[in-house]
């Protein structure tokens, strides 16, 4: 793979490129690989391994806004002086720590579905789970 952008500046002037890294990875199998899961951003992008066009336009065009509401969400945080450093970083930059521990977000099919709900602590968050 290769990036390749131009951008045309007059004699003292400016430009800027806007770049954005995706990647697609729609299927997960664990264990003995007997069965195959799909992430969950699959509902809105597709399986089949081809969406990067599509996640990179999306991105694209919306990352501005993701970039305020992350500003919004951290700002006060990374501002209030009685919370300790360790705390702020621990609390944004370690959150990778979530995903390696086992997070997945899976797009689930209607029987796996019916099967949730025969598990013991499970079928009362189904509702939420399912949007």
């Amino acid at each position: 793979a290769a990036v390749c952008a131009t951008c045309v500046v007059a004699g003292h002037g400016r430009g800027v490129l806007e770049l954005g890294l995706a990647w697609d990875m729609p299927r997960i199998r664990f264990g003995s690989a007997e069965k195959e899961h799909h992430r969950w951003y699959t509902r809105f992008f597709g399986s089949d391994g081809n969406a990067c066009p599509a996640l990179s336009h999306h991105l694209l065009s919306r990352y501005e806004v993701w970039e305020e509401k992350i500003e919004a969400w951290q700002g006060p945080i990374l501002a209030n002086s009685d919370l300790p450093p360790w705390y702020k970083s621990a609390l944004f930059n370690e959150l990778y720590f979530l995903a390696d521990g086992g997070t997945l977000w899976l797009e689930l099919r209607p029987e796996d579905r019916e099967a949730l709900r025969e598990v013991q602590g499970l079928s009362q968050l189904l509702p939420v789970l399912q949007e």
